[in-house]
């Protein structure tokens, strides 16, 4: 994305920090706390004003309430949880990936590939997994971009014959427990097919 200032193009620059810290849990609950604000005043001004609908959630008791299975910190910090793969593809294929933001609290801002195509390249390639979170491809680094922007550099890949991605990989069976502050709240995904084809924070394109 660009933007003018005095005529001059300009491309922003987002840098992002992981890092460890004694005082993490600290951060991380003042963070989760400015999210929270900052979500509840995007609902307002949606419309969305309801108390019965709203419920203001202690950061802390989010923390609490998930049973984690790995530490992400962890998992970002050992080398050989990252890998570049190389996807080999025709021109003018779509790699045939679906790619969804990595949500609020993740520790790295970027997309999780949420589907593949069974006949597209990525899928043929045998070296992704649902749920591997895309750092860079051919060389672009997508961390921090918007959902758009990242979708649109994957997108501009249909002419190259071979992709060459950076990613945080994910075992290709996981177990995930959902909990919900009450059951009034939706889940969130639909699954077709034994496949989650939908999800409640955004819509899916095949790139």
């Amino acid at each position: 994305m660009a933007y003018r200032v005095d005529g001059v193009r300009k491309t922003p620059k987002v840098i992002c920090h992981v890092f460890e810290s004694d005082e993490a849990s600290f951060i991380a609950q003042s963070i989760g706390q400015a999210f929270q604000v900052a979500y509840v005043e995007f609902l307002r001004a949606n419309g969305i004003d309801d108390p019965s609908y709203l419920r203001q959630i202690d950061y802390q008791e989010v923390l609490n309430s998930q049973e984690l299975l790995g530490d992400e910190l962890e998992m970002f910090a050992r080398k050989e949880t990252q890998k570049d793969v190389v996807v080999p593809k025709k021109s003018g294929e779509p790699l045939g990936v679906v790619v969804v933001e990595s949500g609020w609290g993740s520790m790295l801002p970027t997309v999780v590939l949420a589907h593949m195509n069974p006949a597209g390249p990525a899928a043929r390639s045998n070296l992704l997994n649902i749920g591997d979170q895309i750092i860079n491809i051919n060389g672009i680094s997508l961390v921090g971009l918007p959902l758009s922007a990242a979708q649109a550099n994957i997108k501009n890949v249909k002419t190259a014959t071979a992709v060459r991605l950076t990613v945080v990989s994910t075992p290709p069976v996981v177990e995930v427990r959902i909990r919900r502050p009450d059951t009034k709240y939706q889940l969130g995904f639909s699954v077709q097919n034994g496949v989650i084809c939908s999800l409640l924070r955004g819509e899916f394109h095949i790139f």
